[in-house]
């Protein structure tokens, strides 16, 4: 019998704890200026939100030279914030590069505490925050254009950020045998995408296969959860957005068999 690997769960608090600990920092993060808060995951992983994530991304990690970091949308299936987030999975790394660079770490009741030694006003905040979603925008523009299926883009990237993530927390045997077909499928869906609007491939060919290989992932998320291997409420989570995701491929088909019926 293969015994299941339990090492990341070992990490963090539990998820009770953790989602309490989130809506806590969140709380905190609406007026702070000052300070760099992070976040321990149930699996071990750091996390920085909102000011903080912008902080660090937009401002700290480029002038102390820490790994590159980006904002992202927060991939959490329960208590999840609309505010950007920043994942540190070298958070042993940084965390050495912010207290040799002078901020006095605080570890608190649910959160690390780092000082900046200055604060970043309002204002600043949203222009460095604007600064850099243009600078996603602009390096999606250069391969992607962006009146071809707006929303199926938004929900296959979407369905790929939740199967990534559901990839991340599996057990090293589960994660071996079938987390990584599924979360290699849904980024592949994605790539596969940016071919198909540029054109680099057939649309209409991409969409079919796209509607099977969504099912696949659907019915793999099923036989997950059916054998007890992840938790309910994360693969009904993960099972509504690919449903999302299959209906915006059926009505890009349906556009793309009307157009070449008129053409």
């Amino acid at each position: 019998m293969v015994k299941r690997d339990t090492t990341d769960e070992k990490k963090g608090p539990s998820r009770d704890e953790y989602v309490k600990n989130k809506i806590g920092l969140l709380k905190w993060e609406e007026d702070n200026y000052t300070m760099l808060g992070v976040l321990v995951g149930p699996n071990g992983m750091h996390k920085m939100f909102d000011h903080s994530a912008i902080i660090y991304v937009c401002k700290v990690s480029k002038a102390i030279g820490a790994p590159s970091a980006r904002l992202i949308l927060d991939s959490d299936y329960d208590a999840p914030t609309d505010k950007p987030v920043c994942l540190l999975p070298n958070f042993g790394q940084v965390e050495k590069m912010l207290v040799a660079n002078g901020m006095k770490e605080k570890k608190t009741e649910g959160k690390i505490v780092f000082e900046l030694g200055y604060r970043v006003d309002a204002a600043d905040l949203i222009e460095l925050q604007k600064e850099e979603e243009s600078l996603l925008d602009n390096a999606n523009r250069l391969v992607l254009p962006v009146k071809i299926y707006p929303r199926l883009r938004t929900e296959l990237e979407k369905s790929a950020k939740l199967i990534c993530e559901l990839n991340r927390k599996m057990s090293g045997d589960l994660r071996e045998v079938v987390g990584n077909k599924m979360a290699t499928t849904a980024i592949s869906l994605c790539t596969m995408f940016v071919e198909a609007a540029n054109a680099h491939i057939d649309m209409k060919k991409y969409l079919k296969d796209a509607r099977v290989k969504v099912s696949e992932l659907s019915g793999e998320t099923v036989t997950l959860m059916n054998l007890r291997l992840i938790e309910g409420s994360k693969a009904m989570s993960i099972l509504n957005q690919l449903d999302h995701t299959q209906k915006k491929i059926a009505g890009a088909l349906e556009k793309e068999n009307g157009s070449t019926a008129t053409s």
